[in-house]
């Protein structure tokens, strides 16, 4: 039967079994609720198997799931033990049970509904008694063994090639395990091409892993960074399938916590088969690079359910060669070691970076990047630290105002760009709530997040979370909002696909643009506004120049006296342009735009149903002498060459004075006026010497004697 049907199947039979055998009927939507759709399996089991506990409580808001043994809380995700949440429920897995994992398993779910439990069990079988001693039990098993593979199913990737073999299978054993489960893979049309590429030899090197024997017995599997990433990206759809219907396709799929964690001594040794395969290739021998090189081994982890006191650590999973070096930031700060607080402490391994804060406080919420460089080039890697105060009974005695009121932003994500702004905060929705709903959206949208998308989608986020407060109008507290048009710019084009991960997250909320003042309105004048160069706030321009394709009016009717379809509407007039394509409508405004060129003058759609386009009624602003460039730079250069005819005028004058001057002195009638003072007489009287004789000069009365 084919695979795809089986799953059809499959699915309907588990809706009608539903439907049959409850009454209850999901409420409407957006009604919270939280309901158990059966009791959790109980488990017998063997020491060794993998055993799969099922808690099916749904909810919405989507719950939270907490699991306990023997009433002792599982933290989830720990050696053996891994947690996962599904859309009907939350699951756990337990790898190689054995009698330390008996005992009673409880699921608590919680939302805002309420909460719901259910309780399971595991057991073990009794385990089977041996008349041998140990000792001759022992010699009956073989030891581990390295070998020539000579199978068919793994042939394309294990040709020639070592295995290592326990002490208890055989190849043949090992052939006929994968052969039906293989085939199944291969046949399966609801999994994608590139993950029907890796999946098969991540099996095959799962179950034969490769091996050498000089000088000591060397194994070599599949590297744990590569198959989170099969089972978390590239082959999700394949994992989701086997958790939810327990399919004994589990049993084969490579299972990422037994396989050595980076920084191991095992993990130096493993085959990336994921590292520089192309879309089209083929997945052939991997070695160990022998060149330049630098990849980022996965993302870096979030740490956003800390509390104050608590111990947080972030790891930068980049390797490379030559040696990397590694640089943290803390929202956008060098963390250099004059600014690393005496808590934190940064340490590098093989496997890249580790970050650590010590009693976390409030203060060190932000977002955290890794930047590891050498010759091969440079990568990054973000993450999210979030501390809360300790929970706190809340004070219902008082009863809460609706109102706002303006206070000091007390925590860090954000202080680069609230800087010294008070923010506006409702009793009902205080600091530390909105410190966590920005968390969760930076945590949605941080991974694989360009560099134009950072730049912009963050300081708009603080600005959502913590809006900035205005206290101008009529002396009353008010909420800062963002401006609609670079709202819609960010959602539909520098971070479409951010944003589009990111409302998949139930708990994230992102800024709805649509319920934000039309964009030119009277409501958005004091919106804010992070500045993204390509779009132009709106003027009061009465006229266009040229084609109109820069104006950026207010004027939204047409000639025909019609009232213009706002561009974001489909209706009367469906058409195909879009505020990701032409900026300049964004904003959810029905002025009159020139998109594209397309017309002589600004235009728009009409409200009218049989008018679909029109021009607009707005005049060609009038023209004023034109003012080229020449004339723009006489303006500059008449004034100039003024003060310098004015200066040389001046200097020519002065030098004819002196020259004139110096002829009188000394000419020819100069000569004969010269005299030169020789004496200072007591009774007041000069002597001068003349040509013509002695002449005294009374300085009282000056008479020439």
């Amino acid at each position: 039967m084919d695979l795809h049907y089986f799953e059809i199947v499959l699915l309907l039979l588990c809706l009608f079994t539903e439907l049959v055998g409850s009454d209850w009927t999901t409420p409407s939507p957006g009604t919270p609720y939280i309901h158990v759709d059966g009791p959790m399996n109980n488990v017998t089991a063997n020491v060794g198997d993998t055993v799969t506990l099922s808690c099916r409580i749904r909810g919405y808001p989507t719950p939270h799931y907490w699991w306990y043994r023997n009433d002792a809380y599982i933290q989830g995700n720990i050696g053996r033990m891994s947690v996962k949440n599904f859309t009907w429920g939350s699951r756990l897995r337990i790898r190689n049970v054995d009698t330390l994992d008996m005992g009673a398993f409880k699921c608590i779910s919680e939302n805002s509904a309420g909460s719901k439990t259910v309780i399971g069990k595991i057991s073990l079988n009794p385990e089977p008694v041996f008349s041998e001693s140990f000792s001759d039990y022992q010699l009956s098993s073989p030891s581990p063994r390295c070998e020539k593979y000579h199978g068919t199913l793994c042939n394309s990737y294990l040709e020639q090639s070592n295995v290592h073999l326990d002490g208890e299978k055989e190849q043949d054993v090992i052939e006929t395990e994968l052969e039906t489960p293989i085939l199944r893979i291969q046949a399966m049309t609801s999994i994608s091409p590139t993950c029907l590429r890796y999946i098969i030899p991540s099996i095959c090197l799962t179950a034969y892993p490769l091996c050498k024997e000089s000088p000591n017995l060397v194994t070599h599997g599949l590297c744990q960074a590569d198959c989170i990433t099969l089972e978390t990206d590239i082959c999700a759809d394949l994992y989701d399938f086997v958790d939810s219907t327990g399919d004994r396709l589990g049993d084969v799929l490579p299972v990422c916590t037994d396989l050595p964690s980076p920084g191991t001594e095992g993990e130096n040794t493993c085959l990336p088969i994921l590292e520089g395969i192309k879309e089209d290739s083929t997945v052939g021998p991997i070695g160990v690079p022998d060149s330049e090189y630098i990849v980022l081994e996965r993302p870096m982890n979030n740490e956003t359910k800390l509390q104050t006191g608590d111990k947080a650590i972030l790891r930068c999973r980049i390797t490379g060669y030559p040696a990397v070096q590694y640089q943290w930031y803390k929202n956008e700060v060098w963390l250099t070691e004059e600014r690393l607080d005496k808590k934190m402490s940064i340490r590098n391994f093989d496997w890249g970076s580790r970050l650590m804060i010590r009693s976390v406080d409030t203060t060190d919420t932000g977002y955290y990047q890794c930047r590891a460089h050498n010759s091969a080039g440079e990568r990054s890697t973000t993450g999210i630290i979030f501390a809360r105060f300790k929970d706190t009974p809340p004070d219902i005695e008082t009863p809460l105002s609706q109102d706002g009121s303006c206070q000091d932003y007390l925590g860090s994500t954000c202080a680069n760009f609230i800087k010294n702004n008070t923010i506006y905060v409702t009793p009902l929705l205080v600091q530390r709530d909105l410190e966590e709903q920005l968390t969760a959206a930076f945590v949605a949208i941080v991974d694989n997040l360009t560099q134009e998308c950072q730049e912009y989608a963050i300081p708009s986020l603080c600005f959502f979370a913590f809006p900035q407060c205005d206290e101008s109008v009529r002396g009353e507290p008010q909420r800062r909002k963002l401006c609609r048009d670079e709202c819609e710019i960010l959602e539909m084009d520098i971070c479409k696909l951010e944003y589009e991960r990111a409302k998949l997250h139930p708990r994230v909320i992102l800024p709805d643009c649509s319920s934000l003042p039309v964009a030119g309105s009277k409501a958005s004048e004091n919106c804010m506004r992070v500045n993204i160069p390509t779009v132009e706030e709106i003027t009061g321009d009465t006229c266009y120049k040229g084609n109109g394709q820069g104006y950026r009016g207010k004027i939204n009717t047409t000639v025909g006296g019609f009232p213009c379809q706002p561009w974001h509407l489909k209706t009367p007039h469906d058409h195909s342009l879009w505020p990701s394509d032409y900026h300049e409508l964004a904003g959810g405004h029905n002025y009159c735009r020139n998109p594209g060129n397309a017309l002589d003058k600004p235009w728009c759609f009409t409200m009218n149903p049989q008018e679909r386009v029109q021009l607009c009624d707005i005049v060609e602003c009038e023209e004023t002498e034109p003012l080229d460039a020449s004339n723009d730079v006489l303006y500059f250069i008449l004034p100039a060459l003024a003060i310098v005819v004015l200066v040389c005028i001046l200097c020519v004058c002065l030098v004819l004075c002196w020259r004139q001057s110096h002829r009188d002195t000394f000419g020819p009638a100069g000569a004969k006026r010269q005299s030169e003072l020789v004496a200072l007489k007591p009774n007041n009287k000069i002597l001068l010497n003349s040509p013509s004789g002695m002449v005294y000069a009374n300085m009282d009365n000056a008479v020439i004697i």
